[in-house]
């Protein structure tokens, strides 16, 4: 009989406790009806989602002016037969025992501490309470908790509260999770609107061009942070097929390096398109505050690859990276919670080109060289060949910049282009013909989500013709004679100009 007093003790003593932590599987709360007369109504506000078990440890008569029970029996998930006699005397010494619960790391002592006063089984239940069910209660101790696994693998948290109830009584969620977010690089200039420091949802690159992408995940101010064991985050992060991974550039905290984080080994051994890499930071409850939210940044360099899609008008694009992030959504046990899936796009043009020679059917004129430079006309826009393609793409850092051919169908398009102003240049001309004059080319991106508008782009699409030159006379024949007549004309015109001038000076 000591030992059940001992444990009412322990349990009466936390109705003098307001918003402390306790645990089992899943996070719970304690919940004290504090009336004399007739049963109080639990129930949880409209916007609460989440589905709590009800399990009754004591009932008892609450005496408004001393704030103690009396009568104090076992109810129906006590430890003891329900209407057990319990007794009325509170020992104080046993708050630093039950605060133990509320911070200790071990979920199975939190366990073992919490079935010494109730017996936590699903079947035998009080009730449940949600938005849509409130529950009618005797005055007494109430142990409410998140209904095991309801909450695992979703985007929110386990809640955890014990709190004294006086009359009736509204269960208020105390539920922290964190949000995730993630953007890409573009240049200065190329954001798109509502871009900060160059970083948004959407951006344009060049074919093997290396940037950052950012993942950000946001905690927000928690005073219970102690309850969890630990507080890792794990980024997931997915590659499209057209965009390949680098290295991370940095993890940090607040602004502050964050060593020890784990790498996934695809990550660390280099991955190419259309993989899953993950990175966990280290325990974060040091750095999470009851006052300000903590910020988890990681930056990553990548690049579009050979597989991009390519824009040569306005569309869609498939170059879509997504990551979310993974967190311990259970202060008392285990549990993990998802954030939804957070998108980037990027964008890469192409521009179509054709060499035909000046004749009606605009006959293709093979082996024309050119070249592509920027917009002062005179840096080189280095490409290379892409058999695979069949087209001029940007180098890569170990590949050497060629000029551009037109092939036996007079075509020599290009790929992988950041939006920008080009001059595209005839750098060899067959012989027998004209050079053409040189072609601007302006590729104007407004992207959106997943959509770029190419409408107020110029010259993404060129035929460009190459005009015969006029013919030279060949070595004797008539050419020849011409030449003869037309050179003594010349001569004798001299001449009389000549005599002309001496008789006005005479």
């Amino acid at each position: 009989m000591k030992k059940f007093k001992k444990i009412a003790s322990l349990v009466l003593a936390a109705s003098m406790m307001i918003a402390m932590p306790v645990s089992v599987a899943s996070t719970t709360m304690v919940a004290y009806a504090a009336t004399v007369q007739g049963p109080v109504t639990l129930s949880v506000p409209e916007d609460d989602t989440h589905t709590y078990e009800v399990y009754q440890i004591f009932t008892g008569d609450y005496d408004d002016t001393t704030k103690k029970l009396s009568n104090v029996k076992w109810g129906q998930n006590g430890a003891l037969p329900e209407g057990a006699k319990v007794g009325d005397v509170v020992a104080d010494s046993v708050l630093t025992d039950l605060q133990s619960v509320a911070t200790s790391t071990d979920d199975q002592t939190k366990l073992t501490k919490i079935k010494s006063y109730a017996s936590l089984t699903a079947e035998n239940k009080f009730g449940t309470v949600s938005k849509d069910a409130s529950l009618s209660v005797p005055t007494g101790y109430y142990l409410v908790k998140d209904t095991d696994k309801s909450l695992d693998d979703t985007n929110d948290a386990y809640t955890t509260y014990i709190t004294m109830v006086v009359g009736d009584t509204v269960i208020k969620r105390k539920a922290v999770k964190p949000s995730s977010d993630k953007t890409v690089q573009d240049e200065a200039g190329d954001a798109e609107e509502g871009a900060t420091d160059g970083y948004g949802k959407s951006a344009d690159h060049d074919i093997n061009e290396t940037f950052n992408f950012k993942l950000t995940a946001t905690i927000p101010a928690d005073a219970d942070i102690a309850a969890y064991s630990s507080y890792p985050i794990t980024f997931s992060d997915t590659m499209s097929k057209g965009i390949t991974f680098e290295n991370i550039v940095s993890v940090k905290v607040n602004d502050n390096d964050v060593k020890g984080y784990t790498l996934s080994d695809n990550a660390k051994n280099g991955l190419n398109g259309e993989a899953t890499w993950t990175l966990t930071t280290p325990d974060l409850k040091s750095y999470v505050s009851a006052d300000k939210a903590t910020t988890v940044e990681v930056v990553y360099a990548a690049h579009l690859n050979e597989d991009a899609k390519i824009n040569a008008a306005s569309g869609d694009t498939t170059n879509i990276n997504t990551s979310h992030i993974e967190y311990n959504n259970n202060p008392n046990g285990k549990g993990t919670g998802k954030t939804p899936d957070q998108p980037t796009y990027v964008f890469t043009f192409g521009i179509n080109n054709k060499k035909v020679i000046d004749t009606a059917d605009g006959q293709p004129l093979k082996d024309a060289g050119f070249k592509l430079y920027k917009e002062d006309g005179a840096t080189e826009y280095a490409l290379i060949y892409d058999s695979a393609k069949n087209a001029y793409r940007p180098v890569k850092s170990n590949e050497t910049s060629e000029e551009m051919k037109s092939a036996e169908n007079g075509t020599f398009n290009v790929i992988g282009l950041d939006a920008g102003t080009y001059v595209l240049k005839e750098t060899t001309t067959p012989a027998g013909y004209n050079t053409a004059a040189d072609t601007t080319i302006v590729i104007s991106a407004t992207h959106k989500d997943k959509y770029v508008d190419l409408s107020k782009s110029e010259n993404l699409d060129n035929t460009i013709i190459d005009k015969t030159g006029t013919n030279l006379p060949t070595t004797g024949g008539m050419g020849t004679t011409i030449l003869y007549v037309a050179g003594a004309i010349l001569v004798i015109a001299g001449a009389a100009v000549l005599v002309i001038k001496k008789r006005h000076e005479a």
